[in-house]
């Protein structure tokens, strides 16, 4: 069996993808699962010698997650995504660990059956020292791999017990500003549906100012982003209105009817007195 496959998310992301391969190209196995790329994402891949699936055409990062756990062939599972690297320090980790393990379904319950991973963050183009170590369970045996859940912010769910490694993954993110927002626009639309499924109280002028007020304390009080400098004040800024969109998406959602009727009906009466 082949033992390590490297599954990776990506959609039109042929700027970066190429950096995150040359930096898993010594795993056994490479699944791309494209989101739809229409780019040279693909032509990338397939230069890398990946396998190349198509994602379901729901925006779910939990079922994309999954989907590449089921064709994979290792024994190890190993997420990465486009933004980010496999530093040398971790691959010799993972190496040095990843042999000494048992092979088989039937290895001892001692055994650990998943790693979580520290994760470095540069965020517009600085490590952020705040956000380290930023752990991540990236690296799973995947007979053990019970399924990922949560359209967004996914956390995989695994038997067993659960180690840590020292070497850090790399995360190249925020990289400009017209990603930020094409990513806030997607995954806030994801988050505010969330909120209103489990019947989040209904918005108010209050309730926008009580986010705002506990956004800003847990990015400048609790997190001290501030202490990155003018990178980390942008950031800061930019995690509140994020979280703001978030709630206006919430809010539409919460009117009883959608905006665009309301905007027919205000049509409707200024054009009656032209009649």
């Amino acid at each position: 069996m082949t033992k390590i496959s490297a599954i990776i998310l990506a959609d039109n992301k042929e700027d970066i993808i190429e950096k995150c391969f040359k930096t898993i190209n010594w795993v056994d196995e490479k699944i791309l699962v494209d989101l739809g790329s229409q780019d040279n994402t693909l032509t990338i891949a397939k230069k890398y010698g990946s396998r190349i699936i198509k994602g379901n055409s729901d925006y779910n990062f939990s079922l994309w997650r999954n989907q590449g756990a089921k064709v994979a062939n290792g024994e190890w599972l190993l997420y990465i995504d486009a933004d980010e690297r496999v530093s040398s320090a971790l691959k010799e980790e993972i190496q040095s660990i990843i042999p000494a393990l048992p092979a088989g379904r039937h290895h001892p319950s001692s055994i650990i059956n998943g790693y979580y991973i520290p994760r470095k963050n540069y965020f517009l183009g600085k490590e952020f020292r705040t956000a380290w170590p930023d752990y991540q369970l990236r690296l799973i045996r995947k007979d053990k791999l019970t399924g990922w859940q949560g359209n967004i912010h996914e956390t995989p769910k695994i038997n067993g017990k659960v180690g840590t490694l020292v070497n850090p993954l790399i995360h190249l993110a925020h990289q400009n500003l017209e990603d930020c927002l094409a990513n806030t626009l997607k995954w806030s639309k994801l988050e505010a549906e969330n909120r209103f499924k489990l019947g989040h109280p209904k918005m108010s002028g209050l309730r926008f100012l009580h986010i705002i007020a506990t956004g800003f304390w847990q990015q400048f009080v609790k997190q001290k982003v501030w202490r990155e400098g003018v990178e980390g004040v942008i950031d800061g800024i930019y995690q509140v209105f994020s979280l703001f969109i978030t709630y206006v998406r919430l809010w539409e959602l919460q009117r009883k009817e959608p905006l665009k009727d309301t905007y027919k009906k205000i049509d409707q009466e200024i054009l009656k007195k032209w009649q």
